[in-house]
């Protein structure tokens, strides 16, 4: 393993696979069949590598999750049962948003007062 693999790893680990439990999340509000679930984060996840190997993607956590919704559609095409509303549903889904959550909202006004108080 060279340098170059071992820091795309690392990257890989600390980007994209921290961010399982809310893939999980959102593959469970969103994907019917459960036992697909794994399946689904396995190929996502094949694919950020994979385009890692190229550019480290700008936004890791916006990357993974428009990897994933095209992974869907691209698995709903394939069992050609894309219905109308499957894919009005899937445009509107905003959890590869880049906004910050209201928990890293609410956190980041804390370390601000935080800082404020110090000074």
């Amino acid at each position: 393993m060279t340098g170059n693999d071992q820091e795309l790893d690392r990257w890989f680990k600390a980007e994209i696979l921290c961010l399982e439990p809310m893939l999980v999340r959102f593959l469970n509000r969103h994907w019917k069949d459960e036992a697909e679930i794994a399946d689904l984060c396995q190929e996502a996840y094949v694919r950020v590598y994979d385009a890692a190997l190229r550019a480290r993607p700008a936004n890791p956590k916006s990357f993974l999750f428009l990897t994933m919704r095209n992974l869907m559609i691209d698995r709903l095409r394939r069992n050609d049962i894309l219905s109308v509303e499957m894919v009005a549903d899937l445009g509107r889904l905003n959890a590869f948003d880049d906004e910050p959550s209201p928990e890293q909202q609410a956190a980041a006004r804390q370390e601000l007062q935080i800082g404020r108080a110090h000074v």
